[in-house]
């Protein structure tokens, strides 16, 4: 069975000691995996600090979002892996499971 796993977070550590984790998880089991990381997403925010004097003065602050996908393949339960995953995840990082057959 072919499972996909899709990894989120804004802190690229942490994305990266996750994946780590999952790898080192799977090397175990002796499962075929191949990890993908996708270019970084930025989102920038342009606030005026005083809309009413200063206008030209303004706070640019930039938010970046990371992204890998995980592929694997294994014998076994669905069920058990993704329990498995959620309930060892940081808070800050957001899974996604694909399941191909």
């Amino acid at each position: 069975m072919k499972f996909q796993i899709f990894v989120y977070s804004v802190n690229i550590f942490l994305l990266k000691t996750y994946i780590n984790y999952i790898t080192s998880t799977f090397l175990k089991k002796k499962s075929i995996l191949n990890v993908q990381f996708f270019p970084v997403s930025k989102k920038r925010v342009t606030l005026i600090k005083s809309p009413h004097v200063y206008k030209k003065s303004k706070d640019q602050f930039e938010i970046k979002s990371f992204k890998a996908r995980c592929v694997f393949e294994f014998e076994g339960s669905s069920e058990l892996v993704f329990s498995f995953f959620i309930l060892n995840k940081p808070k800050s990082i957001v899974l996604k499971f694909i399941s191909e057959r």
